[in-house]
Formats: C-alpha cells, sequence, structure tokens
C-alpha cells in the first residue's frame, strides 16, 4: 500500500512539472491624461462614437514587424487593453472640452453640428527587433447635424517612439501618440471656428455660435 502511494504521488509530481502554465495577462489603459491645451470653442459640438475598423477596436494590443514583413499584423498574447482604444479616445476628447463637447447621447442639449472621429490606424510598428513606434491616424470630420452637410475634415496623424521594444512601451506610445493627435485637433478646431477669419465666422454661425 505504501508503496502504491508513493508511486501515484511521483506520477502526481511529474504531472503538475509537465502541465502548462497559465500566465496572468497584463492589462493596460492610456494612464492619466497629459496636461494638455483646453479647447476654448466659440460653439458646442456633439461628439459622436468614435469609430474604428473591428481589429483595431478590440482589446488586442497590435504590433507590425515591417522589418520582417510588414503587411502582417500580430497581437501580443499576455498583454491587452481593459477596453477598446476608441473608448480610450473618446474619453480624452471629452476631458479636453466637457464644456464645448457634448455626449453622443445628451439628447437633451442637441447641438447644431456633429463632430466625428475615425480611428483608421492604431499599432506598434517595430523598424529593427530593439526599436518600435506607435502610429496613431485620426479622420475627423465636422458636420450638421440636421442637414449633414460637410462643414470641414482633416486627417491628424502622430508617431511616436516606444521606450522599450515591447507591449508595456508599445501602449505607453500609443497612449502618447493618440494624445498628440486629440491635440492636434484642438488646434484645428479653433483654426476652424477663429472668429478673425471669414470662413471662421461662417463656420460659426453654421454651427450656432456667436460670430
Amino acid at each position: 500500500m505504501k508503496r502504491f502511494l508513493f508511486i501515484v504521488a511521483i506520477l502526481m509530481l511529474f504531472s503538475g512539472c509537465g502541465a502548462p502554465r497559465k500566465h496572468a495577462v497584463a492589462r493596460y489603459d492610456f494612464g492619466a491624461a497629459p496636461q494638455a491645451i483646453k479647447a476654448v470653442l466659440p460653439v458646442k459640438l456633439q461628439l459622436l462614437p468614435v469609430s474604428a475598423p473591428h481589429w483595431i477596436n478590440s482589446d488586442s494590443i497590435n504590433y507590425r514587424l515591417a522589418y520582417r514583413q510588414g503587411n502582417q499584423i500580430a497581437a501580443y498574447t499576455e498583454s491587452a487593453w481593459i477596453a477598446p482604444p476608441a473608448e480610450f479616445i473618446a474619453l480624452r476628447l471629452h476631458s479636453a472640452s466637457p464644456d464645448h463637447f457634448l455626449a453622443a447621447g445628451n439628447f437633451s442639449a442637441r447641438a447644431p453640428c456633429t463632430l466625428q472621429f475615425g480611428l483608421e490606424t492604431f499599432e506598434q510598428v517595430f523598424d529593427t527587433p530593439d526599436t518600435s513606434r506607435a502610429r496613431v491616424t485620426l479622420h475627423v470630420m465636422l458636420s450638421g447635424r440636421k442637414s449633414r452637410e460637410l462643414v470641414a475634415q482633416a486627417d491628424m496623424h502622430s508617431t511616436v517612439a516606444a521606450a522599450t521594444p515591447d507591449a508595456r512601451g508599445g501602449s505607453a506610445a500609443l497612449a502618447a501618440a493618440s494624445d498628440a493627435s486629440v491635440q492636434q485637433t484642438l488646434l484645428w478646431l479653433q483654426q476652424v471656428f477663429d472668429a478673425k477669419s471669414d470662413e471662421g465666422r461662417k463656420h460659426i454661425a453654421m454651427c450656432g455660435g456667436e460670430p
């Protein structure tokens, strides 16, 4: 009996050693919002949900090995976002100017113009095994809410070098590139609604502000 128990214990020990271990998934977000330029606009804009392709708008942290096969996208297996990137960007936009960017569901205070964002690029690109950069592209469209007439549009491109060639460095660089794109958007909106120009005054009148 003792010999039988000994054999069972040995078998359990070896089966435990051979079993694959599950690693905990590291979860990332954008971190604290930076001290950024606040958007001071003469109008209020309805902020629509940020759209993105399904391969971007998931919890996967994607990367591209440009030095090996530039047309292939991969994702880290032990790291992920806590929410889709589009949600982080929407939060950044709203926090940048809560008095001027009305939430999409705020139907009690609808604005004459809508602001819509398309997240078109969001990836970590490896140029060598040890160096990578984050690339973010936002397509911004300002439109009339009822008429759907396009008032203005622009693309915001941002690239930030990653401090480390891994998910930790990539997620931090993607957050920084996203913040840079948001800042570009705020500066662009201030130009669109510049009361000193004829075009700016036209845009202000179209979106219900005081020129």
